[in-house]
């Protein structure tokens, strides 16, 4: 009877084995698309500039990126720098600047021409992801600097915003 209970004993353990777990295995994933977008604006209508000269910030942007690595900023305007008057020759000069946590971002200020030839200007910012905010301002020297006729002076300044 030991015997049997030994024998018992021993395919016990030898077929323990046989009764191992199996196992599977999977993959899961997730997919973020690129996101670069930009929040809030600058208006739509004309913003008055002091005629006595000085500084105007014209709004602020908020530029959110999902996306590593850097986007590029440009500014551009419609009448090459200046502001312009219909039927009038001359024009009214101003400079700008792109400006975020209060410095001025490299490559994003001074003129975009002179009312003859264009001089959009454009910058690499790389910051990878994250959400920055971006003021643009104008400066302006006194209108009498330059005897202009009377007029309404306009022009239109362009941000984009883009991926590289």
């Amino acid at each position: 009877m030991k015997k049997l209970a030994l024998i018992a004993v021993l395919v016990l353990l030898v077929s323990a084995p046989i009764f191992a777990a199996n196992s599977t295995t999977t993959q899961i994933k997730a997919v973020i698309n690129a996101d670069l977008s930009i929040t809030g604006g600058l208006p739509a209508g004309p913003t008055t500039l002091p005629l006595a000269g000085g500084t105007t910030s014209l709004g602020t942007i908020t530029v959110s990126s999902n996306i590593a690595g850097a986007w590029n900023i440009t500014v551009s305007s419609l009448n090459k720098g200046v502001m312009k008057a219909p039927g009038v020759s001359v024009f009214y000069p101003y400079t700008f600047a792109v400006k975020t946590a209060g410095s001025t971002v490299p490559g994003l200020s001074g003129d975009l021409g002179d009312g003859t030839t264009a001089a959009d200007k454009s910058a690499n910012v790389t910051t990878g992801v994250a959400t920055v905010v971006y003021t643009l301002e104008v400066t302006n020297a006194a209108a009498s600097s330059f005897a202009l006729p009377a007029g309404e002076y306009v022009d239109s300044i362009t941000l984009t915003v883009s991926t590289l």
